[in-house]
């Protein structure tokens, strides 16, 4: 009966919803551009353009005695840690950052260009806010943020931004990897998550983990206009 209620009040929360683009989509990715037009229109979700440099403003504005209390926090939850202190502290000005733009905004979600200035360095917050119900995609995709917002409204927990890593048609599987702002408790346990730098870049904090097994929902939100559309796959 929940499901029930919570789909049909899918329509009305969307009208609601606001998303931050910040910085726009990376370089290269076409796959990533939004129609903002096409969202509010279909959709209901409206779009609030955020330059990137507001967001790095509030990051060189962050408490250090709030961000010594997120790491602390951390410390106290996490006992594979190998970032080190400075990549902690760095990540969690990020993500004392991104709750002053949600609050100045009214956000219900965000997507960030990080790749490549900002990979790592925004997944701590990412994961971190996934637990607060503010979906945060990568790499600018606007896109997926609505969907994970609709996701997040229809299922009342936390949605993964993921990729697809490698399917297996044989064993009827498909592995989904990122580079770590999944919600920890989508791990079956905190023992299980490792705190690191990003692959790649040796930046940042990522939570790596494999998600506790259960009913798995992929979905996308993908065209423009006239054709923008869900593929849905359970």
């Amino acid at each position: 009966i929940l499901r029930q209620l919570r789909s049909l009040n899918l329509v009305g929360e969307m009208k609601h919803i606001r998303v931050a683009s910040i910085g726009n989509r990376c370089a290269g990715m076409t796959e990533t551009a939004f129609d903002e037009f096409a969202l509010l229109e279909k959709i209901g979700a409206r779009v609030i353009t955020i330059d990137e440099s507001e967001l790095l403003d509030e990051v060189n504005k962050a408490s250090v005695t709030e961000i010594a209390q997120v790491c602390s926090l951390l410390k106290s939850r996490f006992c594979h840690i190998t970032s080190t202190d400075a990549q902690l502290s760095e990540s969690a000005a990020y993500y004392l950052a991104m709750k002053k733009l949600i609050e100045r905004y009214g956000l219900s979600g965000m997507a960030i260009k990080c790749y490549t200035k900002y990979m790592g360095k925004i997944c701590l917050a990412g994961a971190l806010l996934a637990e607060e119900g503010i979906v945060c995609a990568c790499e600018g995709d606007v896109n997926n943020t609505v969907m994970m917002k609709i996701l997040n409204i229809l299922s009342d927990d936390c949605v993964n931004c993921t990729d697809i890593l490698q399917p297996d048609v044989e064993a009827n599987t498909i592995l989904f990897s990122h580079c770590g702002n999944t919600g920890f408790s989508m791990a079956v346990s905190d023992n299980d998550v490792e705190l690191c730098p990003v692959r790649i870049m040796e930046q940042g904090v990522c939570g790596r983990f494999v998600c506790k097994p259960g009913f798995v929902t992929a979905a996308d939100l993908v065209g423009h206009g006239g054709t923008l559309r869900m593929s849905v796959m359970t």
